[in-house]
């Protein structure tokens, strides 16, 4: 006989938060993606908005990554082994980030514009679905729809509420152009406000698309006003 077992203990979520001056401004929170780091997520943040405060966020589960105990070490948000308790975590994260941020006086009001690269883009589309009332905008770059919102019979019944700005680079290796479609079908049936670009460029950040996000924030932010 096997007995299986938990045990709950305290898991360590790191972030950093960079401070510009002239706060109170727009909240932008950056999750990287699949083997990278906080540093990582600021550098993506910094690329976009250097005059609005950013906060940084670290995937939980590190891992290194090659096959040796001395190599770098990435960090993952999510994995299948239990994917309801890496959801409600990583929404947890962000709405503590989100009212920290907030109470600090950074922002002025407990909203945020949420940017997600690969890994974590399905997660923050999940986080807006559960928590609109906290997300001015997404920015979702070369990564995924959930995969419980896929069109067809068993497809969810989502709606978006906050405005998304989704780039699918046309040379993506990790999600070719048949599953992108895919993505883009689950948003124009649950976004009201999605803006799709398909620039060239591979499975990262094409360095042509910072103006544009500028540009998109931009005109979501009070800025536009």
């Amino acid at each position: 006989m096997v007995r299986s077992g938990v045990l709950k203990q305290p898991v360590s979520y790191h972030y950093d938060v960079y401070v510009p001056e002239g706060v109170p401004r727009p909240l932008l929170v950056c999750l990287h993606g699949y083997g990278q780091t906080k540093e990582t997520a600021l550098r993506f943040g910094k690329n976009i908005r250097r005059d609005w405060p950013i906060a940084a966020l670290q995937a939980p589960h590190a891992h290194h990554l090659r096959h040796t105990p001395s190599s770098s070490v990435g960090f993952s948000w999510a994995s299948t082994f239990n994917p309801a308790e890496d959801i409600a975590n990583h929404h947890n994260f962000v709405r503590h980030v989100i009212e920290e941020a907030f109470e600090g006086g950074l922002t002025d009001r407990p909203q945020a514009f949420l940017f997600g690269f690969s890994q974590s883009v399905s997660l923050n589309y999940q986080f807006a679905a559960a928590h609109p009332e906290v997300v001015r905008g997404v920015v979702a770059v070369a990564g995924a729809t959930p995969s419980q919102w896929q069109v067809g019979e068993r497809a969810a019944d989502v709606r978006l509420e906050p405005p998304i700005l989704h780039v699918a680079p046309r040379d993506d290796d990790v999600y070719p152009s048949d599953r992108v479609q895919v993505f883009r079908a689950v948003l124009e049936k649950s976004v009201a406000d999605l803006t799709w670009l398909e620039p060239p460029g591979r499975h990262r950040v094409p360095s042509a698309c910072y103006p544009v996000i500028r540009e998109w924030l931009k005109l979501k932010s009070d800025e536009a006003e």
